[in-house]
This record gives C-alpha cells, sequence and structure tokens, in this order.
C-alpha cells in the first residue's frame, strides 16, 4: 500500500512539474517513504543525496517534502521526528521537526510513530 501512495505522488508531481507557473511541489506530510538520516546534525546521509540529486534532475523546481526524519545530536543519540524538508536544486535548504504530534493521527505509512 505504501508503495502505491507513493508511486501516486510520483504520478502526480510528474503532472504538476509541467504546469505553468509551478513554484513549489509539495508533499504531504509523511508520504515520502524514505526516512532523511543524517550522519551529523546538518549532514545529510550519501543516499538522502543522490535521492535528493535525483529528485532535481527530473523536478527542476523547489520540493517541500512531509517525511520521517532521524537526527542525531552532538552525542550521537538519534531523535525521530515528523519532518517537512525544503529542497532546493537538490539540496536541503531547511526542515521543520514537529514536536507535538496529533494523538492518532501523526503517524507514517509505514506505521511507525515519529516522536
Amino acid at each position: 500500500m505504501a508503495q502505491d501512495a507513493t508511486q501516486h505522488f510520483v504520478d502526480i508531481s510528474d503532472i504538476a512539474v509541467d504546469s505553468p507557473g509551478l513554484d513549489l511541489l509539495v508533499w504531504p506530510e509523511t508520504s515520502y517513504p524514505q526516512t532523511w538520516m543524517e550522519e551529523q546534525p546538518g549532514v545529510p546521509s550519501e543516499f538522502n543525496v543522490k535521492e535528493s540529486e535525483t529528485m532535481a534532475e527530473f523536478w527542476k523546481i523547489p520540493v517541500l517534502l512531509g517525511l520521517k526524519s532521524s537526527i542525531p545530536d552532538n552525542a550521537g543519540n538519534r531523535a525521530e521526528y515528523n519532518s517537512a524538508l525544503l529542497l532546493v536544486k537538490g539540496k536541503p535548504i531547511d526542515r521543520y521537526d514537529k514536536i507535538h504530534l496529533v494523538p492518532l493521527g501523526s503517524t507514517s505509512l509505514s506505521g511507525t510513530r515519529p516522536r
């Protein structure tokens, strides 16, 4: 099911980017299936860098993704969040991590519950 939903978002994104005047492509909360992993604070994993660059090749506009993120603190302890990530030209520009979840509503498509 999650794979079908992801393909749906890819398909409608492909259609949307052909629309004249589109400035930003937005994916809903937790709709992106991959976890945004950072090796250290502010440094995305190699996999996420490649995924971001691939999106930039296909969709030549900024993308705001709703996703789960796994972010280490300076001591290396990881915290998981329900996040919004802004990518511009395949580079992460900013990320917002949701702090307060809505009971019974803030879960990802994979069924896990980020913080």
